[in-house]
């Protein structure tokens, strides 16, 4: 009996897996989808734990190093081992302070604080990327839905094809065929097999999307899952990155927003950095100081003797400077001159970025204008042509077969184009957007 109960479950299960999405227990937006990403990056709060440790670490270097205590005894007679004997016996108490080369202390704390200073530009930078990930992802889901309940929509036409052509086969009116009646359920057949194929589609995106919003379980079922919000196209991008897609004019947008992208920010901080290290290592030619001062106390049982007080000075002379410092600075200098070309190379990938994104939007704005001009209306009209010559005996029944689908796939890759598009301005939205918060521009359209 448990087993016929626990099968029956499993069947039931089954079957929501595999029926329409709406049986999913909530709504997932895009934005809402965003913000779980942001609100479960442990990487966003690991950065803000770096900075904190790096100003912590900047405080501790422009702190002076711990003074040096020195106690111990001087002429210390060996056959009484007494304090008061000899007059040169001395119990001395020093304490002595280095102080570092030039201004290590300032450059070494400066250094750290613009390390410190780099982690919000990352945790900037990767908001922005942890957006564009979620939201690719939540458009292939978004894609794949969409084209299932377009095939689904369809689903009645090619049905109607199959009893059309049944009628005609089982009266022996007309010129219908057994293989036209074959290949009217084929069709179908293969229809299915498509809606199958994008329900594995949508919960395979999914299922990656629950590795950003923070699902304790993947291998929960996938009914009890969030599902996505799509009642209508979502915004992904600000109205002045559309506006400079649209007029495909990059002009001064390479110049002023990439120069401002969180990675070039970061960048930047870094060189700071690393001309810190330069700074720094140049202090290697500059002597390090140091003071000291003792107080000695004598005990005489005879006479009552002064006791004494030293102070000194001390510093150390950096005149072999061939192979340390010399060769500081030149690693200082090469390093800086790295993360200088390190620069180069982001802004060059951030420029060809925007430049393919620029290229192929113009693309597809050309083609989802002839779809949107001719092609749909064309394809209609000869899939509804052929099957009226179909039905009026005057048609081809492959012919209307294969005219319905065209129509189909053309209005799926209209839908198609128009997910590229909104991928592409995810794309330029996080080249464009500069350091604002990355949920910031979805929507934004609505309130500009």
């Amino acid at each position: 009996m448990d087993f016929v109960i626990m099968k029956s479950l499993f069947l039931f299960a089954a079957l929501l897996c595999s029926s329409s999405i709406v049986l999913s227990a909530e709504q997932l937006s895009l934005e809402a989808a965003v913000q779980r990403a942001l609100n479960n990056d442990v990487w966003l709060q690991g950065s803000e734990l770096r900075q904190a440790a790096l100003g912590a670490r900047s405080i501790a270097a422009g702190e002076l190093p711990d003074p040096v205590v020195n106690l111990g005894l001087r002429n210390l007679p060996m056959d009484s081992f007494s304090l008061s004997r000899e007059p040169m016996t001395q119990v001395s108490l020093g304490i002595t302070q280095h102080f570092p080369r030039g201004e290590t202390r300032r450059l070494r704390q400066e250094r750290l604080m613009q390390l410190s200073q780099a982690e919000p530009h990352l945790r900037a930078d990767r908001s922005r990327k942890v957006a564009l990930q979620v939201t690719e992802i939540w458009l292939q889901a978004y894609l794949a839905e969409k084209t299932a309940r377009l095939i689904e929509a369809d689903r009645g036409l090619f049905e109607h094809l199959v009893d059309v052509a049944e009628s005609s086969y089982s009266t022996t009116v007309g010129k219908t065929r057994q293989q036209d009646l074959i290949r009217a359920q084929l069709e179908l057949t293969r229809l299915d097999e498509k809606l199958i194929s994008l329900r594995e589609r949508f919960d395979a995106h999914r299922a990656r999307l629950s590795q950003w919003v923070g699902f304790v379980e993947q291998s929960a079922v996938m009914t009890l899952m969030p599902i996505l919000d799509i009642d209508q196209l979502p915004d992904v991008a600000s109205t002045s990155v559309r506006r400079v897609l649209e007029s495909g004019d990059s002009g001064s947008i390479i110049d002023s927003q990439l120069l401002q992208h969180p990675q070039v920010v970061a960048i930047d901080q870094k060189v700071a950095a690393a001309a810190t290290d330069v700074d720094l290592a140049q202090q290697g030619y500059k002597p390090q100081w140091g003071l000291s001062t003792a107080y000695a106390y004598r005990s005489d049982e005879r006479v009552d003797r002064d006791d004494f007080l030293s102070v000194g000075f001390s510093f150390d002379l950096p005149i072999f400077t061939g192979r340390r410092q010399d060769q500081q600075v030149a690693a200082a200098t090469r390093e800086l001159e790295s993360m200088r070309l390190e620069r180069v190379l982001v802004l060059r990938a951030l420029r060809a970025d925007f430049a393919a994104v620029l290229a192929e939007h113009q693309r597809l704005q050309e083609r989802l204008e002839l779809y949107s001009s001719r092609l749909l209306r064309e394809m209609d009209e000869q899939a509804e042509a052929s099957l009226q010559a179909y039905t009026n005996d005057d048609g081809d029944f492959a012919e209307a077969v294969r005219a319905r689908i065209a129509d189909l796939n053309a209005r799926i890759d209209v839908f198609s184009i128009e997910v590229s598009l909104l991928s592409l301005q995810a794309r330029a939205n996080y080249l464009l957007a500069g350091e604002r918060p990355a949920t910031e521009t979805l929507g934004a359209s609505n309130h500009e």
